[in-house]
């Protein structure tokens, strides 16, 4: 699996985005990843210039886009295999088979950017897109008009790494969230 951090522009030097923890934990190493087969990428989003490597695997191998659009997949991380398989648009045992080795596609920005990557960018409109849903509220507090059941990145990555079978990653970047957040809080008590 390999999770593709489709990052806005305006998030690659702010020191409250999440999705540099992703990488910084899974990103491509030469230990371990081939092992257990997981690995993270961070591209920066261009409207005008999609990233050639990510439309080339596009083309041939089974991605999923995580975003909650109107036509997406409800993919229920409480339970990953039972669930009310009568509702139609349900996440179930095919699907979850498929997640465990395909490619995701996460947005990485504000909701606001999210959108407006997804609305520009037409090649990840024919993606399954998957609505997460989690008993996990987001911990992340660092900023504002964040959505109510919404995770930020790196929360989205752990629950989708934990849902996949992969609790030591899950754990360790967990952790590494852990020490961002309590890292930035003391910043913000001690300037207030």
């Amino acid at each position: 699996m390999k999770i593709w951090l489709l990052t806005h522009e305006n998030e690659q030097q702010k020191k409250t985005n999440t999705g540099r923890l992703v990488s910084l934990v899974l990103g491509e190493s030469p230990h371990e990843i081939k092992q257990t087969q997981v690995s993270a990428e961070i591209i920066q989003w261009s409207r005008v210039h999609p990233n050639l490597e990510l439309l080339d695997v596009l083309r041939v191998k089974k991605t999923f886009l995580i975003y909650p659009a109107k036509d997406a997949v409800i993919c229920d991380l409480k339970d990953p295999v039972l669930g009310d398989t009568k509702t139609a648009n349900i996440f179930d045992v095919d699907n979850y088979q498929q997640l465990k080795h395909s490619d995701l596609i996460i947005l990485d920005g504000t909701w606001q950017q999210a959108q407006k990557i997804y609305n520009k960018s037409h090649y990840l409109h024919s993606l399954t897109k998957l609505h997460l849903i989690t008993p996990r509220k987001s911990r992340y507090n660092l900023r504002r008009n964040q959505k109510n059941q919404g995770l930020c990145t790196v929360e989205t990555v752990i629950e989708i790494l934990h849902y996949v079978g992969h609790p030591l990653y899950a754990n360790t970047l967990q952790g590494v969230f852990e020490s961002f957040l309590a890292k930035a809080n003391r910043k913000i008590e001690m300037s207030g």
